[in-house]
């Protein structure tokens, strides 16, 4: 590599590192304020229920853990609930803690859900015997544009496979 090549090399990696730090720092920072008037209802599955009221918390996770002991265990960025109030899951019932906003099961972990002011929380732990309120979707919601968007995937690498085998037997 020539010296001008090398001092061409060096400014271009300068000049890409100058506009990334140019770029992520003129990023507006995003707050997001506490929600307030939060209820929170913990039902253990077996008659035992908790209420709260008039709590604050930015995420599903903080307004709970406001009001009573959480046991979490982290997966990256993500937290996964354990236990609330010292009553952990059953792994071998298949019985898990869920969580519930204004009647929808949480669609995301628990310190990723975003509160509003006003929401009501609802953690439940399923009882022996109980029907499982796992998230499960109807055949009319599934996303079909997976499915079609996976297989004009596949075609398409078949159709570069079949490309490269016809180019490379020329020769």
């Amino acid at each position: 590599m020539t010296r001008k090549h090398f001092g061409l090399l060096v400014m271009v990696i300068a000049l890409t590192l100058f506009m990334n730090l140019a770029i992520s720092s003129g990023l507006p920072v995003q707050y997001v304020s506490a929600a307030t008037e939060v209820s929170l209802t913990v039902d253990f599955g077996n008659g035992t229920i908790q209420e709260f009221t008039s709590l604050e918390g930015t995420n599903v996770l903080e307004a709970t853990n406001s009001t009573t002991t959480v046991d979490v265990e982290w997966y990256g960025d993500l937290v996964f609930v354990t236990a609330i109030s010292g009553v952990s899951q059953d792994y071998d019932a298949n019985l898990y803690w869920q969580y519930w906003v204004n009647g929808e099961l949480g669609p995301c972990a628990a310190n990723i859900y975003i509160l509003e002011d006003g929401d009501s929380i609802e953690w439940k732990l399923p009882s022996h015997g109980s029907e499982s309120t796992t998230n499960t979707l109807l055949e009319s919601e599934l996303d079909t544009s997976l499915i079609v968007g996976s297989a004009l995937l596949g075609i398409a690498a078949l159709g570069f496979l079949v490309l490269i085998r016809i180019r490379t037997s020329r020769r």
